[in-house]
C-alpha cells in the first residue's frame, strides 16, 4: 500500500469510527464494531480477503522487530 493510499484509508477509517459517539454509561466512547467493519474493508481492498492477517513473517521465519 502507499503512502498517499494509507492516508487516504486511514482519513476513512477516522471518519466513519469517530462519527457516532456511544451514549454515557457504555464502555469506550466509540464503537469497536466500527472500527472492525473499516478494518475489514481496507484489508479486503489490498488483499481480496477480509481475514488476511496484516502481517507476515518473513522466509526465514523472524519478523520485523521494529
Amino acid at each position: 500500500m502507499s503512502v498517499e493510499r494509507a492516508i487516504s484509508c486511514y482519513g476513512n477509517l477516522t471518519g466513519v469510527v469517530f462519527s457516532e459517539i456511544k451514549k454515557t454509561g457504555a464502555d469506550g466512547k466509540f464503537k469497536a464494531s466500527k472500527l472492525e467493519q473499516v478494518v475489514k474493508k481496507i484489508v479486503k481492498e489490498q488483499t481480496n480477503e477480509e481475514n488476511e492477517p496484516m502481517m507476515g513473517t518473513s522466509p526465514h521465519g523472524k519478523g520485523c522487530k521494529t
